[in-house]
Order: C-alpha cells, then sequence, then structure tokens
C-alpha cells in the first residue's frame, strides 16, 4: 500500500486474514501511510465495537445495512476532510478491501471511477481550482488534448471558458466527436448562442463557488447523457 500512495481506505472489519481494525493500525502505524483516510464497513453495531475502530484510528464508521447514497457522502466528507489537511495532495486511486469481490464493484460503482477531465481555462487560478476539484473527486485532470489523439480523445468532461476563441473551438470540435461529452461552461457571461451550441451539461458563471464547481463536476461526470439547453 505504501507504494500506490492511496488516498483512501474502505475496509470490512471482517476480512479473512486481518480484521479491518488490524489493517487500520498497520496503516496508522507506517509512516508512509499514517495519513491515509479510513472508513470502516461493520455489521457490528456494539457501541464498544465503534469505539474498537476509532480507537485503531479509523477516520469513520459505517455500520450495515447503508444505502449507496450514505457510502458517496461518507466517502465524499472524509475525502473532503483530507484535501484540507495541510500539505496533503490527493491523487486519483482509492482502494477497496472487501472479502467479496461483488461488494467491491459496488462501492467502485458508488465512489465513481477514475475519469479524466479537460480543463480549458486561461486564468491561472480559476484553472488550477478546478484542477483541485477534479482530484478530490477522484479524477485527473490534463490542460491540453495532443493534435494527434483529437480523433479519439479520452476525455470524461471537459471545464470550458467559452470566452477564449481556441477552447471554445476546441471544445466544440470535442463535442463534433463525442455527442454525449459532458462539458461544463465557466464564464464571466451568463449563457449565449455560443455556449448553447455546446450543449453543456452546467454553466457556472464566474464567480461561483467550490461547492457549485464540485456538484456540477460530480454529476456531470456521473450523467454524462444529460445536456442542458
Amino acid at each position: 500500500m505504501s507504494e500506490r500512495a492511496p488516498d483512501l481506505a474502505v475496509l470490512d472489519v471482517m476480512m479473512p486474514k486481518l480484521t479491518g481494525y488490524e489493517v487500520t493500525q498497520r496503516i496508522r502505524a507506517n509512516e508512509a501511510t499514517s495519513d491515509i483516510p479510513v472508513i470502516l464497513l461493520t455489521a457490528r453495531v456494539q457501541e464498544a465495537d465503534v469505539e474498537r475502530g476509532f480507537e485503531a484510528g479509523a477516520d469513520d464508521y459505517l455500520k450495515k445495512p447503508f444505502s449507496p447514497q450514505e457510502l458517496r457522502a461518507r466517502v465524499q466528507a472524509v475525502l473532503g476532510r483530507a484535501f484540507e489537511a495541510p500539505g496533503r495532495v490527493l491523487g486519483s486511486f482509492i482502494p477497496l478491501s472487501h472479502p467479496n469481490p461483488a461488494f467491491w464493484q459496488l462501492c467502485s460503482g458508488i465512489i465513481g471511477s477514475v475519469g479524466c477531465i479537460l480543463i480549458l481555462e486561461p486564468q491561472p487560478d480559476i484553472r488550477e481550482l478546478v484542477r483541485r476539484v477534479a482530484v478530490r473527486l477522484g479524477h485527473e485532470a490534463v490542460m491540453h488534448v495532443p493534435s494527434q489523439d483529437l480523433e479519439d480523445p479520452e476525455i470524461d468532461a471537459v471545464v470550458v471558458e467559452p470566452e477564449g476563441y481556441r477552447a471554445l473551438t476546441l471544445a466544440q470540435q470535442l463535442r463534433d466527436r463525442s455527442p454525449d461529452l459532458p462539458i461544463i461552461c465557466a464564464s464571466i457571461a451568463p449563457p449565449n448562442d455560443r455556449t448553447r451550441e455546446l450543449r453543456p451539461a452546467a454553466h457556472l458563471q464566474k464567480p461561483f463557488t467550490l461547492e457549485e464547481l464540485q456538484r456540477a463536476l460530480a454529476a456531470a461526470v456521473q450523467a454524462p447523457s444529460a445536456g442542458a439547453a
């Protein structure tokens, strides 16, 4: 685990070899992994079991049965706290540990798979903000697409400042090649005919909040088929 520098560990308490408590203690004891957030999943509902989890170093404790929405909310909250921690830089790998492969797949779908977000924004501070939010959500962030990759871009969503001609042109080219590609317009201007041609999944008017950007990006990647009029 120390070589892969994960952002989050989701552990079932009851596992074949080591318990979730023991794995959590090992994570905390290793300097290379000690700051990794840990969520424990368990059917044990006694207060003593919960206390044991927190004493082992868990950041959160989720009792079974739980809904996909609750798991997603807990994951986002824990990653959000880790994102704000001084010196903590989140990457894009989220490991899950559970004896049942079907459950691992369920959690992967709930949390969200790693995607690639193209950021077409001329302002460095806003570009960095978008990059940090994309990474916070578990995605890779790129600032350009090589010309040879335009025919088959491996892009899952685009955040574009449509007032720039080159950025708008590239976004339109990507839209023409990928009709279902989620595009988020982030502009100081309100929606206009040029932006409507992109059929954006969302239009954020500057200045926008961090929460607005995060919601728009999360919704666009999870539901790419819905374009806004």
